[in-house]
């Protein structure tokens, strides 16, 4: 009987590591995907500015050429 209780003990500590380290996957996925979302509001900020950086020099361009 003793041995059945000890198996139980044991069964029942996997199942709780286990849980805790789905839960702590869980927490990574939900950081994963904030950083994946900043990434991406990054990346469009950077093509914005890199349009205006044409844009400008563009426009710079046209007032050397005019001189």
């Amino acid at each position: 009987m003793l041995s059945l209780v000890g198996g139980y003990n044991r069964q029942q500590q996997t199942a709780d590591k286990q849980d805790k380290i789905l839960q702590n996957i869980e927490k990574l996925e939900i950081i994963q995907e904030h950083i994946l979302e900043k990434v991406h509001e990054l990346e469009a900020n950077h093509n914005k500015m890199l349009k205006n950086i044409f844009t400008l020099e563009e426009k710079i361009g046209l007032l050397l050429d005019s001189k």
